[in-house]
């Protein structure tokens, strides 16, 4: 697609749906509903309930274009745009880092002051009930059948397990505001764990 195209495209995303409906501009438009319609219902049913709801996700999308929601979202006729993330929040660049993995590693490293906090709350909330419905999606598409080296379908299993148990537990002390925001870094920092551990692992069988 042409810059130009780009371009168009936005101008009238904006128009439709104000600037937070350019999220959907920037990458697989199928993929993003559904996966937003997941985390929809992150918080409403169990892990057993989702996965389930995941699996006939798992079977419309390409595990490249779940996964490439966890990105640095990028603008519309930008280089990498069309594989770019979700981000974080409706607006792009409002919060920054705009890409959920960069922004769990960096709650994970850093504090959050309380009055950030306090501004990105709901939007990380959302962040987290993305990450909990790309979790019960990705589950089903493990990139190898059986163990080769150290890929192993049970320990796919088992980290996507993981990354939607940390990210329940993540939303549920977004949600308490009496929660201090040392503990709120706790478990970003355990989120963070559980993706990392995953990574070297993975990344390069599913071309990320």
């Amino acid at each position: 697609m042409t810059t130009t195209k780009w371009l168009n495209v936005a101008l009238v995303a904006a128009l439709l749906g104000g600037f937070g409906a350019l999220s959907l501009v920037a990458q697989d438009k199928p993929t993003v509903e559904s996966i937003t319609k997941m985390a929809d219902d992150a918080t409403k049913k169990n892990w057993k309930e989702l996965s389930r709801a995941g699996a006939e996700v798992a079977r419309k999308h390409e595990l490249m274009d779940v996964m490439n929601l966890l990105k640095l979202r990028r603008p519309p006729g930008t280089p990498g745009a069309a594989s770019g993330g979700i981000g974080v929040g409706p607006n792009i660049g409002a919060i920054t880092p705009d890409g959920i993995d960069l922004k769990i590693r960096e709650m994970a490293k850093t504090t959050m002051l309380p009055n950030a906090l306090e501004k990105e709350r709901e939007h990380l909330i959302r962040m987290a009930e993305i990450v909990a419905g790309i979790a019960a999606t990705a589950v089903h598409q493990c990139p190898v059948e059986k163990k080769m080296g150290d890929k192993d379908p049970a320990k796919w299993k088992e980290w996507s397990e993981d990354m939607h148990r940390d990210s329940l537990e993540l939303i549920k002390a977004l949600k308490d505001k009496k929660v201090k925001p040392e503990a709120i870094q706790q478990k970003a920092l355990k989120l963070s764990k559980s993706c990392a551990e995953c990574h070297p692992v993975f990344r390069d069988a599913n071309g990320g």
